[in-house]
């Protein structure tokens, strides 16, 4: 689709150089007819008929004036066509889609709320899908009066806080046509229970494992020829993954001012005379 666009950009440019070279005509038919009035006439045709030079003038006009109809109308089909593969290309290979809520995050948000904690200045997030109706903008509910800072644990006002759509992604439809499936790949499907809606998840489980969740903690369980079950935690190797993954609980540098106030101990203190032998 993208081939279609340095013909559809170069059209303007066609016509602004065929205008350029119709003004330089018209600028030296000036000057011929300045020649005329001094005396200095063109030699006429047998028979009374116009001079060679006015009749290729006015088929140059004729052809300028015809061309712009057909430009426009290539312009036209250009973008039919480029219409028709962006379809085709929402079927078949690349489909856009809208996170509707936070699921996901951190790696993709739904709508949500940028805050400030007022207390240790930590920026956070918050969900706010439940303000709208569904997968619309369209307010529902009532809106969210107050959050948690996830550092300091103080309450802050976030009803009148600036509310974010949630992140648009597009979805490669033939990767596993190609491919197998990888652990911990973002995929969309289609919710067994609703086809019409879509889900975004991580996927954690391939086929035939058994895994179970500890902790927090992924792992995925075999069972031996004598019966006995093990347990193998599985991790992400990949550091994008990892990165796209990991979450912020505490941050040594944003205390709550009222806490050091108080003389609280900090959350990570080293015990024992640091700079002893071991």
């Amino acid at each position: 689709m993208f081939w279609l666009t340095p013909f559809t950009l170069m059209r303007p440019t066609v016509l602004a150089d065929r205008r350029a070279q119709a003004e330089a005509r018209e600028e030296e038919k000036t000057s011929r007819r300045s020649g005329e009035a001094a005396g200095k006439r063109p030699e006429a045709k047998p028979g009374g008929g116009k001079s060679d030079a006015n009749t290729a003038d006015r088929g140059e006009r004729d052809a300028l004036a015809g061309s712009e109809p057909g430009s426009i109308r290539e312009t036209v089909d250009g973008l039919v066509v480029m219409f028709v593969l962006l379809l085709l290309g929402r079927a078949f290979l690349v489909e856009p889609f809208r996170i509707p809520t936070g699921s996901m995050a951190p790696t993709l948000y739904g709508r949500h709320k940028e805050c400030v904690c007022t207390a240790c200045e930590q920026p956070f997030q918050i969900g706010a899908s439940t303000e709208v109706e569904g997968d619309t903008a369209i307010l529902a509910g009532g809106r969210i009066e107050e959050a948690i800072c996830p550092i300091c644990r103080a309450p802050n006002d976030v009803r009148e806080s600036l509310a974010f759509n949630g992140d648009h992604i597009a979805a490669n439809k033939w990767s596993y046509a190609l491919d197998e499936p990888d652990r911990f790949d973002i995929f969309v499907f289609k919710f067994p229970e609703d086809p019409a809606r879509n889900y975004i998840k991580r996927l954690v489980g391939l086929a035939g494992e058994t895994l179970r969740l500890r902790e927090g903690d992924l792992f995925l369980v075999t069972e031996g020829d004598d019966g006995q079950q093990t347990e193998r935690i599985l991790r992400k190797t990949s550091g994008r993954k990892q990165r796209a993954t990991s979450q912020l609980v505490h941050d040594h540098n944003r205390r709550p001012p009222e806490l050091e106030a108080a003389g609280w101990p900090e959350r990570w203190a080293a015990e024992g005379d640091a700079s002893a032998d071991d």
